[in-house]
């Protein structure tokens, strides 16, 4: 009489302790899935990494139109004072031939970035996924923004003149308790202010020189403002902390 063998019966419960497991697994995974706000940060970052790739792109295709523009002009300074016509064979031979004179390939990559920024982000909408992507390229303009920064500085320039007489009048200083103490804390007051007022005149100065201070501080382009808006957006908050 042969013996009865637990073998399918082994199989099925290991078969069933699978299936539980894969279950279990699912399970996990759809509930990691239907995270709404991990879903949203993941979503974020990952728009920030394509818009920053674009960007990146942009940047190395303005690189190979610099690099064509500068040969171009140091040969025809060349020919200007040795009188010899060297540009058109040299580009021919030197400069054309290189890798980095054709734009295809970049090309490619910018039209793939803006086709996978248009199908996830932008739902189809192409020439929005295109906006977003080279940012603003409006030009504003800044008068309003100027009249309010002279007003705001025009308006403290005389109680800063009234403040600075007055503290070398001797009896103020007796009439006011604590003054060396009051004068320290007014001190510590005034160092973001003028930080702030030098911010702003070097980025009046960059920007009249044309430095790309954008590029040099790796700046975010839509969020950059030039120095009237600057001047403004700081002289409103210190306005808005006095009060």
């Amino acid at each position: 009489m042969k013996r009865p063998t637990t073998t399918g019966t082994a199989f099925s419960n290991d078969e069933s302790d699978n299936a539980g497991t894969s279950e279990g697994n699912a399970l996990d995974a759809s509930s990691r899935l239907l995270a709404p706000d991990e879903y949203h940060h993941a979503k974020k970052k990952l728009r920030k990494a394509v818009v920053e790739h674009y960007r990146a792109l942009e940047a190395l295709k303005n690189y190979r139109i610099l690099n064509i523009t500068g040969f171009r002009k140091a040969l025809k300074k060349f020919e200007k004072f040795t009188k010899i016509p060297v540009q058109h064979a040299y580009m021919a031979e030197k400069v054309e031939t290189s890798a980095f004179y054709s734009d295809k390939a970049v090309n490619a990559m910018l039209e793939e970035m803006e086709g996978v920024y248009t199908l996830r982000f932008e739902q189809g909408n192409r020439k929005k996924a295109r906006a977003r992507l080279r940012g603003s390229g409006k030009i504003k303009s800044h008068h309003f923004s100027t009249f309010r920064s002279g007003i705001l500085l025009g308006l403290a320039l005389p109680a800063l003149v009234s403040g600075i007489y007055h503290s070398f009048l001797q009896e103020t200083r007796d009439e006011i308790p604590g003054w060396d103490a009051l004068l320290f804390v007014y001190g510590m007051l005034l160092i973001p202010v003028l930080f702030s007022l030098l911010v702003g005149l070097n980025l009046l100065v960059w920007s009249r020189s044309r430095i790309n201070y954008v590029f040099i501080f790796g700046m975010h382009v839509p969020s950059v403002n030039t120095n009237t808006s600057y001047t403004q957006d700081r002289a409103g908050r210190t306005n808005k902390a006095r009060s």
